[in-house]
């Protein structure tokens, strides 16, 4: 199990510094990158944990707003991000 832990990380260090080195603003993709998953974790994620934790207990009325107003920050944030770089 160690063995292969260690492979992953090694492969991974091995392809970024490869990506780095064959991609012209490798820093700017990866803040991209970064900032559209920090995105995706504090805006899509605790919505989707909500509504798994109340599947069932809920109408489709009440789900709709609240899935509404976050799909559209998340939306904000990505146009942000992107006419940032």
């Amino acid at each position: 199990m160690e063995r292969i832990i260690w492979l992953t990380r090694t492969t991974l260090v091995i392809s970024t510094m490869v990506m780095g080195l064959s991609m012209p603003f490798f820093g700017l993709v990866m803040a991209l990158i970064g900032s559209l998953l920090t995105m995706l974790v504090t805006l899509i994620l605790p919505c989707a944990c909500y509504l798994s934790i109340l599947r069932g207990k809920i109408t489709c009325f009440q789900v709709w707003p609240r899935c509404n107003l976050h799909l559209h920050s998340f939306m904000l944030n990505i146009t942000i991000s992107v006419t940032y770089f």
